[in-house]
């Protein structure tokens, strides 16, 4: 997944990651651990944002 600024949707913002379990059930060990980094960046991102609010 590439990672990409917030958007904007109906005034809100919005920052996509992927399913917890996409995370659990990726093909390989390796899939998995880059899709659980993506998805802690992504959530640490939402968590800025959010107190930015």
């Amino acid at each position: 997944m590439e990672q990409k600024q917030a958007a904007h949707v109906a005034g809100l913002m919005v920052v996509a990651t992927w399913h917890p379990s996409y995370v659990l059930r990726a093909p390989s060990a390796g899939a998995r651990e880059r899709a659980c980094a993506q998805m802690v960046a992504a959530l640490r991102r939402a968590h800025a944002l959010a107190g930015e609010c």
